[in-house]
């Protein structure tokens, strides 16, 4: 049985032991912090909503009220538009860092706001250096594709000069850590790549020249998904996401190698684990556990909307519900939309939900540690 799911035959305790489970079940809140977006990427699955008014936003006030609601949770993903749009952003993650015990923070950049990214990211390094925060460069080809694909001129050589002013930060703080002049920056940079018909071509040469030349920890491939904007735009056939499967895990092994030693074999089985979940969804429909949205994964919108799963259906209005998590998380409405993830076997390629799930099914559990033991 899935937490969170109704056994008709449970006593009152049952029940509520139940519902306390799946309360403090959560590991990962995805929240879309801004609606607005500097850039007009045709293979975003969000695009009708971009740019919406930011107007009814939960603000720094609401969002203090509604963390003391929720439970402990170790992983924030900020999301949106353009996270660092949104002029509070390291005071929203500081939020949910004092109240709910995190150890991690996600968040993507198209880097056309240089200056704000690395400030951004600066303050949130000072004021929660326990965090591990990882930087996310959305690349999509090289200058001409990437450009294109981003529909922004000259996104290229700003992505690039973001990514090199944090490298530049963070060694500066290296620096400075080994003189006893502050702690040593939990920082890495990654580039995360969104795999079409467009650009597929490129990306084996993309990522030698990433991997030998740019200052970055890891370069992750995903396969376009949702209903992008630009409708020519498709997914890769079986046979390029094999290729995209190579070579990720080529570049990958190399460049963990050179910066992250010791959490190498651990990594690399996580990013395998979820690739061949990603496989089997291409090539059988389904993947090989059941989805763990709404258990371990939750979605905030900006306006308080919360949803099981970004790509479905909101389960409630934090706003019609005085700002209380429980009310909106454990609602019927919610409850529901889990069984359903769990009867209909819901399945896509969305990284961030399967690389939950991988501890859902006793077998990925075990072809991960298998995994793992080959890396090794």
């Amino acid at each position: 049985m899935i937490l969170g799911l109704v056994d008709k035959s449970e006593s009152p305790d049952a029940a509520k032991a139940r519902q306390e489970a799946i309360f403090r079940s959560l590991k990962v809140l995805t929240m879309f912090v801004t609606n607005t977006c500097n850039a007009k990427c045709e293979t975003c699955f969000y695009w009708m909503h971009l740019n919406d008014p930011d107007v009814g936003n939960l603000q720094l006030p609401d969002l203090e009220k509604l963390s003391k609601t929720m439970p402990q949770f170790p992983h924030l993903l900020v999301s949106g538009g353009e996270p660092v749009m949104r002029k509070d952003l390291a005071e929203v993650v500081g939020v949910f860092a004092r109240n709910n015990g995190l150890e991690s923070l996600d968040m993507p950049t198209n880097g056309l706001l240089t200056k704000k990214v690395v400030e951004t990211i600066e303050q949130v390094l000072d004021e929660h250096p326990h965090l591990m925060v990882t930087v996310g460069h959305s690349l999509d080809g090289f200058k001409e594709t990437h450009d294109r694909l981003r529909g922004v001129k000259g996104n290229f050589e700003k992505l690039f000069q973001t990514m090199e002013a944090l490298s530049e930060m963070r060694a500066r703080r290296v620096e400075k850590a080994k003189l006893g002049q502050g702690p040593y920056p939990k920082l890495r940079l990654l580039t995360l790549t969104c795999i079409n018909n467009q650009n597929i071509q490129e990306i084996e040469e993309l990522a030698d020249w990433v991997s030998s030349t740019k200052d970055v920890d890891g370069m992750m491939f995903e396969a376009l998904r949702g209903t992008p904007k630009d409708p020519e735009l498709l997914p890769p056939t079986t046979e390029q996401f094999d290729l995209m499967i190579r070579k990720s895990m080529e570049v990958n092994d190399l460049l963990m190698r050179r910066r992250f030693p010791e959490q190498r074999t651990a990594r690399l089985a996580y990013i395998r684990g979820v690739y061949r979940m990603q496989r089997d969804h291409i090539t059988k429909g389904k993947i090989p556990s059941t989805c763990q949205a709404g258990v371990n994964l939750a979605v905030l919108e900006p306006d308080g909307r919360v949803r099981l799963c970004e790509l479905l259906d909101e389960v409630g209005d934090l706003r019609q519900h005085d700002l209380d998590w429980r009310s909106v998380w454990l609602s019927p409405k919610a409850e529901a939309q889990r069984r359903w993830i769990r009867d209909q076997r819901c399945s896509c390629t969305h990284c961030v939900n399967l690389g939950h799930s991988i501890d859902a099914s006793a077998k990925t559990r075990l072809q991960r540690k298998v995994d793992q033991w080959a890396f090794s």
